[in-house]
């Protein structure tokens, strides 16, 4: 068997044809002659080195608490979460992202206490996520098994957001002052009141 295959191995060898024949051929046909291997294995090597830190850096920036409005890498971590809305089918996988991004902006306004006029928008940005969720969690189209365990979540996160808030500095100006927290609890309130 081992005589048979280095046979047909040799035979294989020795049935390709050479590389300036292939050349010719090619140049004949196309008009230009076959890319050498080194440009292949260079564009390989110059794609993977893209893509490993390039996969890097989109993690980084969809993890990082640091990555907010205003930072060079906000605009990856928003088409990320972006794409990551759109592939929740239904809505309880809605009103639960949402939760899980109310989280999120928690955690980046707790990172960013110190810093009033970036945590101002971090907090709307919060408030948003939870009118989401809330608003997805009111569509009673489908039973929602996970419904009380969501409505759990954005109570924690509530409780956080109260905390924060109340660690802030706010600015005089109306128009860019989060809501407050018990404006916060009253969104939440008709969920809590259905699900005891």
């Amino acid at each position: 068997m081992f005589w048979l295959k280095w046979q047909l191995n040799r035979m294989a060898r020795e049935a390709r044809p050479t590389r300036a024949f292939s050349d010719a051929l090619l140049k004949k046909i196309v008009g230009v002659p076959q890319p050498r291997p080194v440009f292949r294995f260079a564009t390989v090597g110059a794609l993977c080195l893209v893509l490993v830190f390039g996969m890097g850096t989109g993690v980084y920036a969809y993890e990082s608490p640091d990555v907010i409005e205003g930072h060079p890498l906000y605009f990856m971590k928003q088409n990320m979460e972006k794409m990551e809305e759109r592939m929740a089918p239904t809505s309880e996988a809605r009103a639960e992202f949402h939760a899980k991004m109310y989280n999120r902006r928690m955690n980046e306004a707790e990172r960013l206490v110190e810093q009033s006029e970036k945590i101002s928008t971090v907090l709307e940005s919060a408030a948003i996520e939870l009118d989401q969720s809330v608003e997805e969690l009111n569509t009673e189209v489908e039973v929602m098994p996970r419904r009380h365990k969501i409505i759990e979540k954005l109570s924690t996160e509530n409780d956080r957001y109260e905390r924060v808030h109340t660690r802030v500095q706010l600015s005089e100006d109306e128009s860019r002052r989060p809501p407050t927290p018990e404006m916060m609890r009253k969104r939440l309130q008709p969920l809590r009141e259905q699900n005891p």
